[in-house]
């Protein structure tokens, strides 16, 4: 699995974006990195987690980068949010907020190349 942050300036928050690996190794990054753990979920080409009251940021995995439309549906959710926990309500007079969030982070990810991304994986079993 790969790894890379993406800063959302607007907003001052950091988005992680996992792709590659498994849910499972999804749910381990979380259990790693934040002592959060999430129960498996039946079918997962990509999930989101974001826990702003507890300091984590919205993270992001899809099973395949190439998989556009799993990773815009991810997005949204993170996008959904990260604007909602800031009071942000979707309506037509806050709609250029969300297009233009999830523009930022779209972009950073398809921009990253492969030199963007960082290898990760789940620690070894003591």
């Amino acid at each position: 699995m790969k790894e890379a942050t993406f800063r959302v300036g607007l907003w001052k928050i950091d988005v992680i974006v996992l792709h590659g690996g498994s849910e499972a190794d999804f749910r381990a990054y979380v259990q790693e990195g934040f002592q959060h753990r999430l129960e498996p979920a039946s079918y997962a080409l990509g999930r989101c987690y974001f826990k702003p009251l507890e300091d984590i940021p919205p993270i992001l995995w899809v099973h395949d980068l190439a998989d556009v439309a799993t990773l815009v549906h991810e997005l949204q959710h993170v996008v959904f949010g990260m604007l909602e926990f800031r009071g942000l309500k979707l309506a037509p007079e806050s709609e250029e907020a969300y297009t233009y969030t999830t523009e930022v982070i779209l972009r950073g990810i398809l921009d990253a190349g492969e030199d963007g991304w960082v290898a990760w994986a789940p620690k070894e079993a003591a």
